[in-house]
Parts: C-alpha cells; sequence; structure tokens
C-alpha cells in the first residue's frame, strides 16, 4: 500500500471523529463570550468580600454544598458557583456584587441550558466517559501522523512553492479538488500540528505528568477532627492574593472532609496566558495560614511543558490573535474533510469507469474470463 493510500484511507476511517472534533472545537474558541453575552444583567466592578458573602450564605443554606467557584471566563467580572442542592447538581452565575444573574441545572443538557458544556463533553470525550477520551486521544494520533504523511505527499518542489500556495488550482474537477485540498493542507498544517499535538497531550496529561516529574504536591492536612470551617471565602482570597499580589482571581476549590482548604487558583503575572492562569495558593479552612503555594511564572520545565498545553491547544496562549488562528485551523480540517471526501468519491467513481471500459475491450473466452497473451 502506497502512501497516498494510506493518507487516504485513515483519513476516510476517522472523518467522522475529526469532524465532530473539528465542529465542536470551533464552535468553542469563544464560547465564554458567546455564553456571557446571552446572560442578562449590567456589568458591575468585582467585590470579592461580596462574591465571598453570596458563597457562604449559600454554602450555610441547608441540604446545599458549594463545590467551587470560577471566573466565567471573560473580562465581564461575573463569576461562576458550583454546588450541589437536594442531590441536584446546579451552577449559578453571579456579578462582581454577588447578585443571581442565572441558575441552571449543572447537567450536560442543552435543553436545560447546559449547550456549552454539552459541546465541550462531546469536544472531549464524546460523552462516553473515559472510552470516549481514549477514542480521542487515538483519533488524534491519527490526525498527528496523517498531517505529517499529507504534508509528505503535498509538499512542492524546488520554485513551485509560489504557485501552489497562491495560485487557483487548474485543470478538470478532480484536478481542481486535488489543487485546493493540497492548497489548504499546506497553508494550516504546521499550526494544526502545534495545537493537535496539544490536545492529544491533554488526554494522556496524567502519564505526561508522571512521566516529566511534573506533579504538583497537594498539602497534607492540619485539620484536627471535629475542626469547623472557620474561614470563609472572601478571607481565603484575600490571603491568596496577599501571596502573590500581582495575581488576579481565577477560581477556588471548597474544603471538604478531606482536604480542608481552600484551593485557589490565581492568574500570576509572568505564567503562559490563559483565562485561568494555574498558580494555587492553599489555604487553611481552620485558621487561614497559608499551606502551601505553587508558582506558574516560574515552574520546573516539565511543569512549565503540562501548564502550556491547554493554552496552547486553545489558543489562549497567543492572546485574540492566537483563538483566531485556532479558529481557522478548525474551519481548515472541516474544509479539508469537504473536499477529501468528494475527491475520494470522483477519483473511485472515475477508477471504475476506466476498469469498465478496459474490460469492454478485452475479448472474452468462452468460459467468461479475460482472454491474454501468454
Amino acid at each position: 500500500m502506497t502512501f497516498r493510500q494510506v493518507h487516504r484511507w485513515v483519513s476516510l476511517s476517522v472523518a467522522a471523529i475529526w469532524l465532530i472534533q473539528a465542529i465542536t472545537g470551533t464552535l468553542s474558541v469563544f464560547r465564554w463570550e458567546i455564553d456571557d453575552w446571552t446572560v442578562a444583567g449590567e456589568h458591575v466592578p468585582v467585590d470579592l468580600a461580596a462574591v465571598g458573602a453570596k458563597v457562604d450564605a449559600l454554602t450555610a443554606s441547608p441540604n446545599t454544598d458549594v463545590s467551587s467557584v470560577w471566573t466565567s471566563g471573560t473580562a465581564a467580572g461575573r463569576f461562576d458557583v458550583h454546588y450541589t442542592t437536594a442531590d441536584q447538581y446546579r451552577v449559578m452565575r453571579i456579578d462582581g456584587q454577588g447578585r443571581t444573574l442565572r441558575d441552571r441545572s449543572g447537567e450536560q443538557v442543552a435543553a436545560q441550558g447546559a449547550i456549552w458544556d454539552t459541546i465541550t463533553s462531546v469536544h472531549t470525550s464524546l460523552k462516553l466517559g473515559d472510552a470516549g477520551e481514549w477514542l480521542i486521544g487515538l483519533s488524534g494520533l491519527l490526525l498527528i501522523s496523517n498531517i505529517i504523511l499529507g504534508l509528505k505527499l503535498a509538499w512542492p518542489k524546488r520554485g513551485t512553492w509560489r504557485k501552489t500556495l497562491l495560485a487557483k488550482p487548474a485543470g478538470g474537477p478532480v484536478a481542481q479538488l486535488y489543487g485546493w485540498h493540497r492548497k489548504v493542507g499546506l497553508w494550516f498544517a504546521f499550526p494544526a500540528l502545534l495545537t493537535v499535538t496539544a490536545g492529544v497531550s491533554m488526554v494522556f496529561a496524567d502519564a505526561l505528568e508522571r512521566g516529566l516529574s511534573a506533579e504538583v504536591a497537594e498539602p497534607t492536612s492540619s485539620v484536627k477532627p471535629g475542626d469547623d470551617r472557620a474561614i470563609g471565602l472572601a478571607a481565603a482570597l484575600q490571603t491568596a492574593l496577599a501571596t502573590y499580589p500581582g495575581g488576579s482571581f481565577s477560581g477556588v476549590s471548597l474544603p471538604d472532609e478531606e482536604e480542608p482548604w481552600y484551593r485557589v487558583r490565581l492568574r500570576n503575572s509572568g505564567e503562559v496566558p490563559r483565562k485561568w492562569g494555574t498558580t494555587i495558593v492553599w489555604v487553611s479552612s481552620n485558621d487561614g495560614q497559608v499551606l502551601g503555594t505553587y508558582n506558574a511564572a516560574s515552574p520546573k520545565p516539565g511543569r512549565a511543558v503540562t501548564d502550556s498545553m491547554y493554552a496552547i491547544h486553545t489558543g489562549q496562549a497567543g492572546g485574540a490573535i492566537g483563538r483566531i488562528i485556532v479558529l481557522a485551523i478548525g474551519l481548515c480540517l472541516l474544509t479539508l474533510i469537504a473536499l477529501g471526501v468528494p475527491l475520494w468519491a470522483k477519483r473511485r467513481s472515475a477508477a471504475k469507469k476506466s476498469a469498465g471500459g478496459a474490460a469492454r475491450q478485452q475479448p472474452a473466452s468462452p468460459e467468461g474470463s479475460v482472454q491474454t497473451q501468454d
């Protein structure tokens, strides 16, 4: 089997998964801005004390448990509170003054307002759990190998780069389809390799962290049995921000019985740009002491790699321009599929016609087989 045949059949075999990945990935590039735009309410200055008081009050409600709080992912100064009440998982969006803007089911059901969570779940696991993640990882590895193989097949000869990349493809329908397929692939192959490789590495993040010795150690509990949560969220956030004065709040996981501390995520000055920073401050829920820190602005080499994967895959490492490039890569993959499938169909049809015409030109033996010369 030739390289071209391998490239063709791998593409056809995995095209459906790649199509789903490209559609959901393209839709997700600006999901946070679109989602926030659909939520009514004025954008107000952020008062973390008011936000903390809102969360503390919710935590004190009967049969209610708050697991985490995250910024909405935009510059609007809004927050998503993830909580469970009466055994129902919900997500409440509040503004910078702690006022409720939206309170929806947290289940990944589009009809219940979780359209973006549903899209993200399809993109990362096809909504099939761990098996889906492994399937996505495998399809990503095949995509990487197929991009490299496609580059080998499409690489222009010396002196023909300008014509290949810029000129309109000439010839018949098949030649034009191939020309456009080749041109789009060459334009986006290298940035696609970067973002797809980053995405695949996220599927195998745990193994990658172990291999690079990049794990971040959690603190050990200093809370004695029977101790209550004496420190509220607002005080914990103030402590974390005082630890890194140049940082901004990204999210926090609240204490529980196994981990009696606030795990505060900050976006620190100097770390890889992304919506949610990776600097961490662990604050004791018992006495408000800092139990440990991780500064993502000065990580070990292995951790620098793992911290960068999400930012590269989503384009956030390059700011608005990086995200637009990722959007273009998703559209490019959709275009390659839209060009590649009819190209294969036309070539297949032409090959059948050619084979049929050749067979009709050969005289048949009495037994119905084609006569050949000895």
